[in-house]
Order: structure tokens, then C-alpha cells, then sequence
């Protein structure tokens, strides 16, 4: 109507310089019309189908569900049966429970319907034809780290494809470019599963927003050469794709070949090569973290501290935390218990806390050595903010999953009125007393780092 408008007046007129003022109003608004409708176009074609892939695209297309939600006034005063009153976001409900995000706190509650007042339950109700399907994306999550978990305590669910191009387990789909022997398939059943069950065993909400019913799926190439055609760079010994979800890995790291002339090579590369998988499959289960925007660290800190939490394949340990990574930081100088870390340097925590994956990935890209250093502080800090500091990372993950940004819930559940510098001081501290001296530095080098060698051993940091 507007364009008609102005057609009309260039048509009547009679002042010429009129006529060229609306007549270049029109052209430029036709102009943004075309461009507005384009980029919307180009938009749409570009956000990816789910296409039968658990990928980022699915976790988009269950985010955009999720916002639907925002049309419901779900902000209210909430009263439970002995009319205690407490102000919360229904986040999501069924006839039995709500799931309450409680305000200001950004705290993440799930209530049985049955301690509410009658109208907060007919509230719920009233919603929960338009909030089951959300339900499932919010599952319960336990309390308290377990001690151990294990692939074996589910079943597999193991079976061969019909066309014979790979294997299929409860939540995994094996791809390969040649035949995978039924004991290498249940190996590798075994890991792959242990790490859903380790994830979804812990006091994290690390599945949360994803589809739970397509199975994740892992290429296996029966060559270093085939698996480097797939994208893998000359030193990676796995890779994770977000786009399609897919982890990517050769059939060299599962088989355990390696130089049996050096003591216990076996047991600790056999593990090594495991951990470099189930970091990419931490990354797998948890996609919703690259959805969501968070720092680099959160994502990087979680696949970092399953591997160290990894005593073998197959199975997790989650009590003597400490212990364990740093028994993990010597093993990645290959030394394990010949040559021990005495100080580490890592990177200051005013701007790492805040750097975003593509940041991080530029960061730890320039050498091995500060990339070490990059990895080992998103792992110290994710270990800390899980175990020391009263379950603070629940609570951050949960305010995020459920619509507080991360900026907001890094600061409300993180730092809590702290410093990046108080932070460092308590992670010190903490590390103090396991032996380990770190420094907090501008880009740290591992070349500065101080070991401890064994009786006999000298150690300078080998050049890579």
C-alpha cells in the first residue's frame, strides 16, 4: 500500500523535484524490500536439515521448539500447599512435575505437582499439552558424582547393519569403509556407550536439548590415508564435526598397534589413543553447548576432564579427581610416571573465561606448547567450578539451558561477585597442595613448565 502511495503522488505531482525525491524513496525502499526478502531467503537455505543427523541441526530445530514457549506468559508467583510463596519461569511441566527456574536466584527446581497450590497446578496442566515434548529434553539428573561407571552396566544392544557396512549400539551408529570384527565392534560398543553412561550419570545436565532418539553416529576408516581424505590434519588422531555430529576416527587408534619394545607402551597408549575418542565423543553427547554460545572452556573443560576421568576403555572414575589429572597432564608429555609436572603455566582468567570457541581454536592453534597450556586451564577450571565450589557448574548449566544467557549465568553462578585474578588465587591454592605450582601468565609456554624426573632421568620439554 505504501508503494502505491508513493506511485501515486510521482504520477501527480507537478513538481518535478518532488517527483525525484519519492521517485528515489521508492526505488530505495523497493531496494530494501528485495534485500530484506533475499537475506531471509538465503537464511532459511542456510540453516541445515536435521537430514537424519543428530547434529547442531537438530539441537536448532529443538531450541526453536523450545522458544515457542516464550509465547505463553510462563512468569508467576508460585504457591505451594502450605502457601509459601517464591516467584519462577515454568520451564517445563507434565501432570506429575514442573521444572521452575526460581527468581532472582536463576535456580533450577523440579517440584511434584502435588506440593503446589490447586491453581499453580491447573496452571501447569493447562500448559503441559504444549510442554510434554519439551519434558524430554530436561531429564532428571543425579545429585552426586558416582563413584564408577562402566559400559557394561546397560545392555549394548549390539547388532550387525543388514548391508554388513558397520554396527549399530543403543545410542551409537558405527560407519566403516570395511568389515569391523564382531570383538573389535563390542571394544568399541563398550567405550562409546560408557561414555553416554558417564555423562548421564553425573550431577550436569550434559544431554540436555538434544534428541535422544537418533543414534550418534562415529566413521571408522580402515586407513590413516582415508581417514586424512575426511578432513583429520596431519597430528589429529580424531575429529568431531558439528554440522553433522559425526566423530571421525581410524581403525589404527582402536587396534592398540604400537612399539612393544617400550615398557608398558601398550596399557598407556591404549588409553591415550581411547582418550583422544572419547574427548570427541564428550563433545558428541554435549552439542547443545555450541549451540548455546558458551565459552570455549566450558565445552573443551568437559571433553578434557571425562578423558582424565577415563582409567581404561570401557570405564570412568569420578573419586580421586586430582589424582587422576594429573596423572593425565604427564601422560600427555608421555612420561607417566617417570617425569611429573612441578609447575604449569596457563593462561590469565580475565579474558580465557570469556573466549569463544573460534578465539580458543585460534589460540591453540599457534603452538603445541601454549595450546597444552590452553587445554590444561579449561580443564583445571572445569574441575574446580564441578568438585570445589558447591556444584557451581550445575547450576551455571542449567540457568543456560534454560534461557539465561551465559554472560548472565557465568557471573550469577561462576564468579558470584569474584574476580577472574580471586578465581586463579582458589585454583592455586587448590593445586597447591597436590604438589603442582601454577602460574597464571600472559601466553604461557609449556618451555617454562618445571618436572620432576625419576632416579636417572634428565627431562627438557622435547621441541614439537
Amino acid at each position: 500500500m505504501t508503494v502505491y502511495l508513493l506511485i501515486f503522488s510521482l504520477l501527480t505531482d507537478p513538481d518535478i523535484e518532488v517527483k525525484k525525491t519519492i521517485f528515489r524513496g521508492c526505488f530505495v525502499l523497493i531496494l530494501l524490500v528485495l534485500l530484506t526478502g533475499g537475506g531471509l531467503f538465503y537464511f532459511l537455505k542456510r540453516i541445515p536439515s536435521s537430514g537424519g543427523s543428530d547434529g547442531v541441526s537438530s539441537i536448532l530445530e529443538t531450541l526453536r521448539a523450545i522458544d515457542l514457549k516464550k509465547a505463553f506468559n510462563l512468569e508467576r508467583e508460585w504457591t505451594d500447599v502450605s502457601g509459601r510463596k517464591l516467584d519462577g519461569v515454568l520451564v517445563s511441566g507434565t501432570n506429575e512435575t514442573a521444572l521452575i527456574r526460581v527468581l532472582p536466584s536463576q535456580r533450577l527446581f523440579r517440584i511434584p505437582l502435588e506440593r503446589l497450590s490447586e491453581p499453580d497446578q491447573d496452571f501447569v496442566r493447562s500448559r503441559a499439552k504444549d510442554l510434554d515434548a519439551f519434558d524430554a529434553e530436561y531429564p532428571p539428573v543425579a545429585n552426586h558424582w558416582p563413584q564408577r561407571a562402566e559400559g557394561r552396566t546397560r545392555p549394548l544392544n549390539l547388532k550387525r547393519k543388514p548391508e554388513g557396512s558397520g554396527w549399530t549400539t543403543t545410542h551409537y551408529d558405527f560407519k566403516t569403509d570395511s568389515e569391523l570384527s564382531p570383538e573389535l565392534a563390542e571394544a568399541l560398543a563398550i567405550t562409546c556407550e560408557a561414555v553416554d553412561v558417564a555423562m548421564s550419570s553425573s550431577p550436569l545436565p550434559l544431554l540436555w536439548g538434544r534428541d535422544h532418539k537418533k543414534k550418534r553416529p562415529v566413521f571408522i576408516y580402515s586407513s590413516l590415508e582415508k581417514f586424512k581424505a575426511s578432513g583429520a590434519q596431519e597430528n589429529w588422531g580424531a575429529f568431531y564435526v558439528p554440522l553433522t555430529n559425526a566423530v571421525h576416527v581410524p581403525l589404527s587408534a582402536l587396534t592398540g598397534v604400537h612399539d612393544s619394545s617400550i615398557p608398558s607402551q601398550f596399557s598407556l597408549r591404549k588409553r591415550d589413543d581411547y582418550r583422544i575418542l572419547v574427548h570427541e565423543l564428550t563433545h558428541q553427547a554435549s552439542v547443545g553447548y555450541l549451540v548455546l554460545g558458551m565459552p570455549a572452556w566450558v565445552g573443551e573443560g568437559t571433553a578434557e576432564l571425562y578423558s582424565a576421568f577415563q582409567t581404561s576403555p570401557g570405564q570412568f572414575t569420578f573419586f580421586n579427581q586430582r589424582s587422576l589429572i594429573r596423572r593425565y597432564l604427564n601422560e600427555q608429555i608421555g612420561f607417566e610416571n617417570q617425569v611429573q609436572f612441578m609447575s604449569l603455566p596457563l593462561p590469565k582468567l580475565d579474558k580465557f573465561l570469556s573466549l569463544s570457541l573460534h578465539q580458543f581454536n585460534r589460540q591453540t592453534a599457534k603452538s603445541p606448547q601454549g595450546g597444552f597450556c590452553e587445554y590444561a586451564a579449561a580443564l583445571l577450571v572445569t574441575e574446580y567450578f564441578c568438585f570445589a565450589d558447591n556444584g557451581a557448574m550445575r547450576s551455571y548449566l542449567e540457568a543456560v539451558f534454560t534461557g539465561l544467557s551465559p554472560s548472565d549465568a557465568a557471573e550469577l553462578h561462576l564468579m558470584r561477585g569474584r574476580s577472574p585474578q580471586q578465581i586463579e588465587a582458589l585454583i592455586t591454592e587448590l593445586w597447591q597442595g597436590m604438589g603442582l605450582t601454577l602460574e597464571f601468565v600472559e601466553n604461557p609456554d609449556l618451555n617454562t613448565a618445571n618436572f620432576k624426573g625419576g632416579v636417572g632421568i634428565n627431562f627438557t620439554f622435547p621441541t614439537r
